[in-house]
């Protein structure tokens, strides 16, 4: 019988968890990003532009960029999209394009009803 003092299950008993361990979290948190410095400041001078302080901006920067990472697109082509529409839109559009379908986020929708849905609602 093996003594094992962990409650991580042995498969083997010449099985060494610590090296397995060990190798899983060497590699976890490993920097997956595949964007350049000048993508980064692109994407953060569009966001300083448009946000009122700098931690918006950071963290806006960070969930676009790790966006067209995830969706292998261009940072450059993505703000370049960004300039000529709607951002209040487009980028959430972008945003959930890359989640899953319980973390969408909401975005405003300024359409107003038409006149016979109106008269509808009771005010």
């Amino acid at each position: 019988m093996t003594t094992q003092n962990t409650a991580l299950p042995i498969i083997r008993s010449t099985d060494n968890i610590d090296i397995r361990v060990n190798e899983f979290f060497t590699t976890q948190f490993s920097p997956l990003g595949k964007f350049t410095d000048n993508d980064y400041e692109l994407v953060k001078s569009f966001c300083v532009n448009r946000t009122s302080n700098e931690e918006a901006a950071a963290s806006l920067t960070a969930a676009i960029l790790n966006a067209v990472n995830e969706l292998q697109l261009y940072a450059t082509d993505v703000i370049e999209k960004f300039e000529n529409s709607d951002t209040k839109v487009t980028i959430p559009l972008l945003l959930n394009a890359s989640r899953k379908g319980t973390s969408l986020l909401g975005f405003v929708n300024d359409k107003a009803p038409p006149p016979t849905v109106q008269q509808q609602v009771k005010t």
